[in-house]
């Protein structure tokens, strides 16, 4: 069965999940924060827990997090350009795709600043689940993947496997 994150991470952990044997909560690229984020209140309140996997997403360097997201800066038509070419084709995203894009990415930001901030690992001593990080070789947000794919390290103590998907983007 599977449960939409973003209902469990307002809900703040429904009573629906104690159902569940064994649960593993997925990020993607800005939703990576709040999968991390809701693995931490889930371990808190003693969900059985079988892992966090993480894909296309590198928590920000430092120098990005002193500015927070780059996003904030660009024009819709800019943004919706950029993506159009990440994704390699031509899609029509409209005003509100770009409302929430901006919303999720800010979130992301938002959430990985406060964590530098506070100089702690959020998870620290509460997560002893696995985590899976996947990131593509050739996708152009998260490269160079070899490189910085160790910087989950911080935000996830505990058994982390990395993965790079070769030829990937």
């Amino acid at each position: 069965r599977q449960i939409d994150l973003c209902v469990i991470y307002k809900a703040k952990i429904p009573e629906q999940l104690a159902d569940y044997n064994g649960i593993v909560v997925a990020g993607m690229c800005a939703g990576s924060a709040q999968a991390v984020e809701l693995t931490a209140q889930l371990m808190e309140k003693g969900y059985p827990l079988k892992g966090i996997l993480i894909c296309c997403a590198v928590p920000p360097s430092s120098i990005l997090l002193r500015f927070g997201t780059p996003w904030r800066f660009l024009p819709d038509r800019a943004i919706a350009a950029i993506l159009n070419k990440l994704h390699g084709k031509k899609q029509d995203l409209d005003h509100a795709y770009l409302r929430i894009f901006r919303k999720e990415t800010n979130a992301f930001f938002t959430w990985f600043d406060r964590q530098k901030r506070l100089q702690r690992t959020p998870t620290a001593g509460r997560m002893p689940v696995p985590a899976k990080i996947y990131l593509g070789s050739r996708d152009p947000l998260t490269f160079p993947a070899h490189l910085i794919i160790k910087r989950w390290d911080r935000y996830l103590p505990g058994k982390v496997k990395h993965v790079i998907l070769r030829g990937q983007g």
